[in-house]
């Protein structure tokens, strides 16, 4: 069985600027990825490109097994069996809810094209609003729409830009467990764009991280989170700081609070100087330490407090306590690294 989207070696330019740099993955059946990354990274032009919006330099992109850009074919949009899901939700203004629905299932057989709108009313929670216009509607509920009119027609592929930007925190978290239902409902393959983590890590089976217009990473949020294979992944994703470390004179890893627990790490030289990740759940405090931090930054974040800690070698780390009155600024604590191994990079 063909994959729904397969990207191999897609390169894109614009004036002679290189916007996607040689980025191939697989998207697997019934599966949602997310393209995360910062502002200008590429995300989106690897989105248009799959839409056919925009031909890609070099490389091929396949929907379904077959081909739809290569550097001697580029299918259109209309042609792909790509379903989109506008950042503006781009409804028709003068068609109601159920005729917006019902846009793209031209061709149909009358009765079918009124089953099918009436599965989508149903599994979209809009079975109280099929006559009403998209000025009627709150942006939540354009925003199921919008989605039930990309559902549909049943596209191979569908693909959602940013679709949760305009709305409240409170909104955007609903919505992204809703979305995440009904595509697992209809059995759908997704793309969904953000520079979000929030977003990526509620909705998505799988992440690509974007990053320097390449592909950083491309895997289930829990092993980006836990194992970033690049610098640029590791300072990216999460809370996170990298701090110097060097080998022992046991050929063992060491900075600033002692031994680093590592997966497997080849030391070639006592002279490298490596970089390892410190998350906050990486730090303990404990009396049984003799390495002094001091704390230079308190902040509430509900729930707990948030400290940036300085250590013995200047360098800052951040960690977190529920504790109200432990700590203020300029407080002095004693703290160890955890026993879970911890990603180590080359300095």
């Amino acid at each position: 069985m063909s994959a729904p989207l397969e990207l191999k070696n897609v390169t894109l330019s614009y004036a002679g600027q290189t916007v996607v740099n040689d980025i191939s993955f697989e998207l697997n059946t019934g599966q949602i990825a997310c393209l995360l990354g910062p502002s200008g990274s590429g995300k989106t032009s690897i989105q248009r490109m799959i839409a056919g919006f925009v031909r890609p330099d070099q490389g091929q992109i396949l929907i379904d097994g077959d081909t739809v850009a290569s550097d001697s074919c580029h299918l259109p949009p209309e042609q792909r069996r790509v379903g989109m899901v506008f950042q503006d939700y781009a409804l028709f203004p003068h068609l109601s809810v159920r005729d917006n629905i019902a846009f793209g299932l031209q061709g149909q057989s009358v009765e079918r094209a009124k089953e099918r709108v009436h599965q989508m009313l149903s599994l979209c929670r809009l079975d109280d609003y099929p006559e009403r216009y998209p000025h009627q509607l709150s942006g939540g509920q354009q925003q199921r729409v919008a989605l039930a009119r990309a559902l549909a027609p049943k596209p191979a592929l569908l693909l959602l830009d940013e679709p949760f930007s305009g709305t409240d925190a409170d909104l955007r978290q609903q919505l992204c467990g809703e979305v995440r239902d009904w595509l697992k409902l209809e059995g759908t393959s997704a793309i969904l764009v953000t520079h979000d983590q929030v977003e990526a890590f509620a909705m998505a089976d799988v992440i690509g991280l974007i990053g320097d217009h390449q592909l950083q990473q491309w895997s289930p949020p829990n092993v980006l989170y836990e194992a970033p294979a690049t610098r640029f992944a590791a300072l990216f994703i999460g809370r996170g700081q990298l701090i110097s470390a060097k080998p022992n004179a046991a050929g063992e890893l060491s900075c600033a609070l002692g031994k680093v627990p590592t997966r497997s790490l080849d030391i070639h030289s006592a002279t490298e100087t490596y970089s390892v990740l410190i998350r906050p759940e990486n730090l303990i405090i404990t009396d049984q330490s003799p390495y002094q931090c001091t704390v230079s930054h308190r902040s509430y974040q509900g729930g707990h407090f948030l400290l940036r800690v300085t250590l013995p070698s200047g360098e800052p780390v951040e960690m977190l306590t529920r504790d109200p009155m432990a700590y203020q600024v300029g407080d002095v604590i004693s703290m160890s690294l955890s026993d879970q191994p911890l990603m180590v990079y080359p300095a």
